[in-house]
């Protein structure tokens, strides 16, 4: 049987998070769920993580800040950022440096799991 695919949801508002991760897990995927980007980072360097979802804005570490360090510390992670900004807000940069999504919030089941599946068989 293949592995279920895991998904890190970082985001600070408890009630996005939850309802992300339970989208996903209704969707068959393993989801980890974390309040912050430092959180997020820290469970990242010690779990097998297919794909993480990191929110914009939050307290501490950015989503942008924590990406940075995610690529720098794995270059081939995949990372779809979820925000409340439109998109020109995510510079180009993040795109350069291996950013492989962006959604707008709120997301629709549809969309985030038809993003989730096109980065995930990149």
């Amino acid at each position: 049987m293949e592995r279920k695919k895991h998904i890190l949801v970082a985001d600070d508002e408890r009630l996005l998070r939850k309802l992300t991760a339970n989208m996903l897990s209704s969707a068959g995927f393993e989801v980890t769920t974390c309040a912050s980007g430092a959180e997020a980072l820290k469970f990242y360097a010690k779990n097998h993580v297919d794909l993480v979802i990191l929110d914009m804005i939050m307290p501490g570490l950015n989503g942008a800040e924590t990406f940075r360090s995610l690529i720098s510390a794995d270059p081939k992670a995949k990372v779809i950022i979820l925000s409340g900004f439109t998109r020109e807000r995510v510079t180009k940069e993040l795109y350069e440096l291996g950013l492989a999504g962006f959604l707008d919030k709120p997301v629709s089941r549809v969309k985030l799991l038809r993003t989730v599946q096109e980065v995930l068989s990149s």
